[in-house]
């Protein structure tokens, strides 16, 4: 037997070497693209229950105002701020003591949109429980921005639009430019008041 028939030469060792590291570095590009990928759509999913949560809570409670701002002027049934949304709620069905504010508020510092159920007034300065020291009544985390915005329309009816923006990190995170590693969702709501006249 011819002797350079059973020997593989070094030009064939490096061609089946270059093709099992082609397959490797395939396998394991396919692997971090994957994970990745995952890991992305996970923090999306986290961060759109997150708000979603929050503005059901919100049209929950918040449909519960009644009152009418053309007699007690305007804010007096509900009033809408930068990060800060407060509802009059009649209690017992008619004008009473017992009648009270509840508020949503953005804590820019813990990023997380709290629930306040029993205001001192309109503005919420005073909040029982304290702000934030109720863990119940934390809505929402990785928050990044809650924007109310009252809208009168006397050709329609009376309703609030609700921007809730938030990201992965919201240290880091910026609504108008996510990145993979830090996703960001926007959602929009429109809580209307069947109780309360505004105009």
């Amino acid at each position: 037997m011819d002797k350079r028939l059973r020997s593989v030469t070094f030009l064939e060792l490096m061609i089946v070497l270059i093709l099992m590291s082609v397959l490797v570095l395939s396998y394991h590009a396919i692997d971090i693209f994957t994970r990745h990928q995952v890991i992305s759509s996970s923090r999306i999913a986290k961060i759109q229950h997150d708000v979603s949560v929050a503005l059901e809570h919100i049209n929950k409670n918040a449909v519960l105002a009644t009152g009418n701002e053309v007699a007690g002027g305007a804010n007096t049934v509900v009033r809408a701020v930068v990060s800060q949304a407060s509802f009059h709620i009649d209690r017992t069905g008619h004008d009473s003591v017992a009648d009270t504010w509840i508020a949503y508020r953005l804590n820019t510092t813990s990023h997380q949109i709290q629930f306040c159920p029993t205001c001192s007034s309109a503005a919420c300065g005073t909040c029982t429980p304290t702000w934030g020291s109720d863990p119940v009544n934390l809505i929402s985390e990785h928050i990044v921005s809650f924007v109310p915005a009252k809208i009168h329309n006397p050709m329609a009816e009376n309703f609030i639009n609700v921007t809730i923006c938030a990201c992965w990190n919201p240290n880091t995170g910026n609504c108008a430019t996510p990145t993979v590693d830090n996703p960001c969702v926007t959602m929009d709501a429109r809580v209307y008041f069947p109780s309360i006249s505004f105009n």
